[in-house]
């Protein structure tokens, strides 16, 4: 009997690695993919090193493969799509609510951001062969931080029209109003 209460033991401490472990990659798929949250800041914030963050995203991007060869894949693609769209509206309605420099500067990264990991999701489960380039995108920054006000509101309508949001939708998120049917 002593025996198999050592058993159990065992089972119940792998059984809560494995739940340790998937909470955590539960966080790691929010904030990273969702958020975009670079991987140091994760790891800081989870007290792991930054490598179990990494391993964490692959494991992640595996797991959302093998869901795709076994899922529907439009729901599943389709969720996926919707949770980036969020982030990165969400970052747009930050970034056009503050009138912080630095805010509003780290606000247009997180949006650049969490298009970047929907090029990369769309790249990764072949529904598109090529995301834009490095330097294509630092070129992009480049210019949109040289724009002036008007310049760059003119740019941004053009990037919320894209996404569907609609002008009244913009001007609404310029006013402080928010944005009309976006969480």
């Amino acid at each position: 009997m002593g025996e198999d209460a050592n058993k159990i033991s065992e089972n119940d401490i792998k059984e809560a690695a494995m739940h340790a472990v998937e909470s955590r990659r539960t966080k790691v798929f929010d904030l990273h993919f969702m958020r975009g949250i670079s991987c140091a800041a994760i790891a800081k914030a989870l007290k792991v090193h930054v490598n179990t963050i990494y391993k964490d995203i692959k494991a992640l991007k595996k797991d959302l493969k093998n869901m795709v060869k076994t899922s529907d894949i439009d729901e599943l693609c389709g969720e996926v799509i919707r949770n980036l769209q969020n982030a990165y509206r969400e970052a747009w309605l930050q970034y056009t609510m503050t009138s912080n420099v630095s805010e509003r500067q780290k606000y247009f990264d997180l949006y650049l951001k969490a298009h970047k990991e929907l090029y990369t999701f769309l790249m990764d489960v072949g529904l598109i062969k090529r995301a834009p380039t490095k330097q294509e995108i630092e070129y992009t920054s480049k210019k949109i931080r040289e724009m002036s006000d008007d310049e760059l509101d003119d740019y941004m309508s053009g990037l919320m029209n894209d996404i569907g949001i609609s002008a009244e939708g913009f001007d609404a998120a310029r006013s402080g109003r928010g944005i009309p049917g976006v969480n």
